[in-house]
């Protein structure tokens, strides 16, 4: 990866009328274009302020949802997607320890299998196993993002997940073109390249391209990552009333899984130790293509519509223990699990003054071929979903109700609910929501789903209540929520306790669950040094289905301002992270799913109906803290210079069981703007 840095030097060598920006400290250039979401930015080329139509989001009324910017995005300290959420309310990311694991994030105690990644609103998600590797998103095309109230997530995505969030990407229409260059560098070879290149390459028409390559060596054994990532968008302004938006995305990437440390091998930061991780010998390589047509319309005023066609293929190539080197009593796994699917999905918009309405159906016809469950089959989705808000009483009182159903072969499913936001001065505001919901299993827990009289369909209620308070430097918000599955579906591996040789799950068993929490997110400044907490607490997290922390805190200490005649917008300061004892668990990557219970091979029979499965470890991982010291510099609004040194402190702890965290690392990074 030294290479990505030989090239920025030469780039930075070519561009001398950039570097006498910082020589000069010459006030930024009143030419540079804005990004396309600031809508009302004067800045933007009459091209664009005629004809573009911007992508658009679900939330209506950001009081007390969560939104992220893209200038917010630009000044955190991330690897992939889920570090974007490290200070959101109710969000934990189980951080697998090396740069490019298939990190797992949760929202209210729910992850994988339960959470709708959308992308400008059409789902992204793997419809194997219901689920998203986050490194598959491209974090540089992203302008914004929304984290959807739990009261109304089930709405979006065609399956009905308990949580959505939306990635709303960037959508530049330059009158000049526009390059884009970041690059990181960390310890281990690691290293990261993205370019986006941006142009009008005749009249009405223009394109976006995108390429990402990131890599890293082995810190831990058979720990290497590596994948390129490549997009391309061609919009065609056809007026301000119809753009048609063709784009195509893909990603290949290889993924070695070592399975986390092997605890009766010794010290855990023994790095290249070949026994110190459970598999030696396993992989993973995932490539996916994505095509879509897109028409956005405005032939109505006040009442936008969009029409989507897309194709999805998806394909992920599971080996274990194969080839000459191979492990004693570790399976041999090739398993090669492949979707594909056709899909449509209109969203109508209509605006009446105060009133929303918000419609929107979707269509999916989904074919699997999978080697890991013996699957050969075809299915078809179809979702139908409307919200509609009013504003009443001067901006006071912001009701919104909502209501989803879901065709999924030959059952039925509805969801409803209602939430509102009562503003009782710009500065205090309350927020409450209540919903019920169905939805159809995956189609792999659907055939491994042993119990008689299973019943596909799972039924959840939601309760969500907060409040937001705001004084002179200070604002304090501060949410509680509560759900329950009458339905989930626990996995459970078919091994002895703690050997962990076999992740893979042989069947799943029902449960009714629960889970709880509060939160307080804060945020004080004071001159130019801001303090940021936000904590959660659980209430289920002893409950051995729900694998959560105890607890989850997040703090940072920032100085965040302008320096030498506002050249410079710079935040420096740290971020501490803590989390509570928590159960041990394992993963199956293919299912993409944490496991946490067993049954004895030695004492198996059919089914184990009559058999209470076994917890892998009556022990718990402890709490644990991390400290990080954070740069981020913007020279110009043209340059941003990242610095961070991560785990100062080298603490030796699991983020998540039988992962350990890597030892103190420094990382080093760039993004640079060019004009013409």
């Amino acid at each position: 990866m030294k290479k990505y840095f030989s090239l920025l030097i030469i780039i930075i060598a070519l561009q001398n009328p950039v570097l006498a920006y910082f020589e000069y400290q010459v006030k930024p250039d009143s030419t540079i274009i804005a990004d396309s979401l600031l809508t009302n930015d004067s800045l933007k080329t009459e091209m664009e302020k005629q004809d573009h139509i911007p992508n658009k989001g679900f939330i209506t009324h950001s009081d007390y949802q969560t939104i992220i910017t893209k200038k917010e995005i630009q000044q955190m300290d991330y690897k992939n997607a889920g570090n974007l959420f490290s200070n959101s309310s109710f969000a934990f990311l189980r951080d697998l320890g090396s740069f490019g694991k298939p990190d797992e994030l949760l929202f209210n105690g729910y992850g994988y299998n339960n959470i709708s990644y959308l992308e400008n609103g059409i789902s992204i998600n793997t419809r194997l196993n219901n689920s998203l590797y986050l490194n598959t998103i491209q974090t540089e095309s992203i302008d914004s993002l929304e984290y959807i109230p739990l009261s109304r997530g089930f709405l979006y995505g065609t399956v009905g997940n308990p949580v959505s969030v939306n990635f709303i990407t960037r959508d530049n229409i330059q009158k000049m073109p526009y390059t884009r260059l970041r690059i990181l560098q960390g310890p281990d070879e690691e290293g990261y390249i993205d370019v986006i290149y941006n142009a009008r390459i005749y009249k009405k028409f223009n394109l976006t391209f995108q390429a990402t390559n990131s890599a890293i060596e082995e810190d831990f054994a058979n720990s290497k990552y590596s994948s390129w990532k490549v997009s391309t968008r061609l919009r065609y302004l056809y007026s301000s009333k119809l753009n048609i938006v063709g784009s195509f995305n893909y990603f290949d990437g290889t993924t070695h899984l070592n399975g986390g440390n092997d605890i009766t091998a010794g010290d855990i930061y023994d790095n290249f130790s070949p026994n110190i991780v459970l598999f030696r010998n396993r992989y993973q390589k995932n490539t996916r293509h994505n095509y879509n047509l897109k028409l956005q319309t405005k032939f109505i005023k006040n009442a936008p519509l969009d029409i989507s066609f897309y194709y999805n293929y998806d394909e992920a190539i599971h080996k274990q223990n194969t080839g000459s080197s191979r492990q004693a009593n570790v399976p041999q796994i090739f398993n090669n699990n492949k979707s594909t699917l056709w899909g449509s999905f209109i969203r109508q918009n209509l605006n009446i003054r105060n009133f929303n309405l918000d419609l929107i159906a979707n269509y999916e016809s989904i074919d699997t071929k999978t080697d890991l469950a013996g699957i050969n089959s075809s299915k078809s989705y179809l979702s139908l979903s409307g919200k509609a808000d009013i504003t009443l009483i001067d901006s006071t009182i912001h009701p919104t109700v909502f209501a989803k159903y879901l065709k999924h072969s030959v059952n039925n499913y509805i969801g409803f609910g209602a939430d509102g936001i009562i503003n009782f001065t710009n500065k205090i505001s309350l927020f409450g929501g209540v919903s019920y919901f169905e939805r159809p299993v995956n189609i792999l827990e659907e055939t491994l789903a042993f119990e008689d009289g299973f019943e596909n369909k799972q039924k959840f209620n939601n309760i969500e209540l907060g409040g937001k308070i705001g004084f002179e430097n200070l604002d304090i918000k501060g949410s509680f929520f509560y759900t329950r599955n009458n339905n989930e579906l626990y996995p459970i591996i078919y091994q002895s306790a703690d050997s962990l040789l076999s992740s893979e799950i042989g069947e799943y068993r029902s449960a009714n669950v629960e889970r709880s929490g509060i939160n307080l997110d804060l945020k004080f400044s004071f001159w130019k040094i801001i303090t940021q907490i936000n904590s959660s607490y659980y209430f289920n997290s002893d409950n051995d289905k729900t694998n959560l922390p105890e607890y989850t805190f997040f703090g940072g200490l920032y100085f965040m301002g302008r320096l030498f005649n506002d050249n410079l917008d710079l935040k420096a300061g740290i971020n501490f992270y803590s989390s509570g004892s928590q159960n041990y668990y394992s993963y199956d990557f293919q299912q993409s799913r944490a496991v946490a219970h067993y049954f004895d091979p030695l004492t198996l029979s059919q089914k184990n109906l009559n058999k209470t499965p076994s917890h892998i470890s009556s022990d718990k991982a402890g709490q644990n803290y991390s400290l990080d010291l954070f740069v981020a510099g913007r020279f110009q609004e043209l340059a941003i210079v990242y610095l961070t040194l991560e785990n100062v402190l080298n603490r030796q702890y699991y983020i998540v069981p039988y992962y350990p965290k890597r030892s103190m690392t420094f990382r080093f990074g760039i993004s640079w703007e060019f004009y013409n």
